[in-house]
């Protein structure tokens, strides 16, 4: 591994160690392999999964930040929602992939326009 590689990773682990937190359960062999299974054919991972619900379930509680901006459609609104809980690589926030989307969106469209 390289030195800046290296340097990464550390940081990496200085930020989970400040700022993350394990949530563990114990569930039968067959329920957690369905469950393995079902996050493998949506072409995500069971921590993402698991992480996307629990993030759905603090919203609707009213324990995180929700906002979703005005100008999204409802269907739009939806599946940013849905995206964000389940097929989200680099597990953002739903504001900061909204944010990445808009950024790719202009990107494109000022390449399109040149």
């Amino acid at each position: 591994m390289d030195e800046k590689k290296m340097k990464a990773a550390e940081a990496r682990k200085k930020y989970d160690a400040e700022n993350m937190a394990m949530l563990a359960t114990k569930m039968k062999k067959d329920e957690a392999q369905a469950f393995k299974d079902l996050a493998a054919k949506e072409g995500t991972t069971v921590g993402k999964k698991l992480s996307g619900y629990v993030r759905e379930e603090l919203a609707a509680n009213g324990k995180t930040q929700t906002y979703v901006p005005a100008v999204l459609t409802a269907k739009n609104a939806d599946r940013l929602k849905h995206e964000t809980a389940f097929h989200n690589p680099k597990n953002m926030h739903p504001n900061q992939l909204m944010n990445d989307i808009l950024e790719r969106y202009f990107k494109w469209l000022d390449e399109a326009r040149a």
